[in-house]
């Protein structure tokens, strides 16, 4: 007798029997009813489901033989579906037409835990369930304390704590808070000046012009009234006799005196210029009195401006050198020297070299006028504090010499230029050597022999520095340099000892 298939029963040929056109058709006839009826395979008694991994149909009819098998979720009778993935998936169907459940599981390298799949009278029966303790659910409305249900509003003006503010509300609000901040704004702070100003510790040099004239210099010009105060030293003492002592701001002169005198004329002699004051005006007297603060004015607070010019009456000083000796060598607010030019149209020249040496702490700032021109140049060396000359975007600071750089600096923390501009022949912009922080932007550089020489340790960034007709575009060694828009017309930087060189 031929071995015949497990499903379909089909017969295997043994090897030594005629094939015929009739036993062909029989074979036909076996798979094509065996396809229309898929038959699923009984599952005996004492079976493990986990030996079920080949694809087809099962069954198990009865509750008994149910019980003798291992890892059947149930125990009653089903039918089982065996499908391909990955691995293979088990699907169990129970037999009650009252209690069908369907539970599913999954195999890849192991079986995973039976999980029963809902039946539609599940799904019914949470949603009921759902549907209840919605309802049963009580939500008050929202106050201040406590959460709960909000009716929204457009309003802008109301009072209510009750109602919650739409995305409509909010910008017409704050549409009209601008509004009205904006009108209010410069009254305030005007209003306000003489209180802010106390608490900036606001500080001023006081440079004696003429006779016992003091003028003080800020970076903005302040309202003087009553309660206006601030800090500030005087460069020589009042020593004309019998002569009233003034201060001068934005070109009014206020009297001047000691809170201990009663008039108006200090004794000859009275200021100290080693001395830090405080100065306060005092409406009802109509003079600002004057306070002792600190002998040591090396570690006064504070922003310090002086201020250089040649024909302008708020200048303090003539050289913008002057300014530089004015200043004290350590200072924790920011000093300030502006370079004013009394024209609005021609050129204001300083001749001079500019040296500043050793300074620290808070920042020293040049701040040039438009159209001012140097004839010479600076000298920074050993400064930890930073250093910035800024020339001005309207019409660039112009220094003007032959055969220097327009900047020498060594030993420097930090050095910062824009808008200084060296286009008169020339040796160069810049000289550096050990400059931690340098920066240079907006600058134009023309018929220079070498643009720039940075050397022993230079960290520096060019910005958006321009030119033409120079010799050599610059020379870098054991530094390192980064260039944007660095254009300047001439030939290319030279670079030793290890130098790097970014653009």
């Amino acid at each position: 007798m031929p071995k015949e298939t497990d499903r379909l029963k089909l017969p295997l040929p043994l090897g030594n029997e005629n094939v015929t056109r009739e036993s062909i058709n029989g074979i036909f006839e076996k798979i094509d009813a065996g396809m229309a009826t898929r038959e699923s395979i009984l599952i005996p008694a004492e079976s493990d489901l986990n030996s079920y991994i080949t694809e087809g149909e099962y069954y198990c009819p009865t509750n008994a033989t149910v019980g003798t098998l291992a890892n059947s979720p149930v125990g009653v009778a089903f039918h089982l579906t065996v499908e391909k993935h990955a691995g293979v998936v088990q699907t169990l169907t129970t037999f009650e037409p009252s209690n069908l459940q369907v539970f599913q599981r999954n195999y890849y390298v192991g079986w995973g835990p039976w999980k029963k799949v809902p039946t539609r009278d599940d799904i019914e029966e949470v949603k009921v369930y759902t549907d209840q303790k919605v309802e049963e659910i009580a939500i008050n409305d929202a106050s201040l304390t406590d959460k709960g249900i909000v009716q929204l509003s457009n309003a802008v003006d109301g009072t209510r704590e009750d109602l919650a503010a739409t995305e409509k509300a909010v910008r017409d609000a704050r549409i009209a808070a601008s509004t009205l901040g904006t009108a209010n704004a410069k009254m305030y702070t005007d209003s306000q000046i003489s209180q802010v100003s106390k608490s900036l510790n606001i500080f001023s040099a006081a440079v004696r012009s003429s006779n016992n004239i003091f003028v003080c210099a800020f970076n903005s010009a302040p309202t003087v009234s009553n309660g206006f105060s601030f800090k500030v030293q005087f460069n020589t003492t009042n020593s004309v006799v019998n002569t009233p002592t003034y201060l001068q701001i934005n070109g009014t002169n206020y009297h001047l005196r000691a809170e201990h005198f009663k008039n108006y004329t200090l004794p000859n002699n009275f200021i100290d210029s080693s001395v830090v004051y405080e100065v306060i005006y005092v409406s009802s007297v109509g003079a600002f009195v004057m306070n002792e603060v600190s002998r040591d004015a090396d570690l006064r607070g504070g922003e310090v401006t002086v201020r250089v010019g040649k024909n302008t009456s708020t200048a303090q000083f003539s050289t913008i050198q002057a300014a530089v000796d004015f200043l004290k060598k350590f200072n924790a607010g920011v000093r300030t020297i502006r370079v004013e030019n009394s024209s609005t149209s021609n050129s204001e020249t300083y001749t001079e070299k500019i040296t500043v040496k050793e300074f620290h702490g808070a920042p020293l700032y040049f701040v040039f006028d438009p159209r001012i021109r140097l004839e010479g140049y600076f000298s920074i060396d050993d400064c930890s504090a930073e250093v910035l000359i800024n020339g001005n975007y309207e019409v660039p600071l112009e220094i003007v010499n032959a055969n220097l750089y327009g900047i020498y600096a060594q030993n420097c923390s930090k050095l910062r230029f824009f808008y200084v501009n060296k286009t008169t022949a020339g040796f160069g912009i810049l000289w550096a050597v050990r400059i931690q922080g340098l920066y240079a932007s907006s600058c134009k550089i023309s018929n220079q022999s070498m643009c720039f020489d940075l050397s022993d340790g230079c960290v520096a960034v060019f910005d958006n520095i321009t030119g033409a007709n120079n010799t050599y575009g610059g020379r870098i060694s054991s530094s390192i340099l980064i260039l944007n828009n660095y254009s300047v017309g001439g030939g290319s930087i030279t670079k030793s000892g290890g130098a790097q060189l970014f653009q």
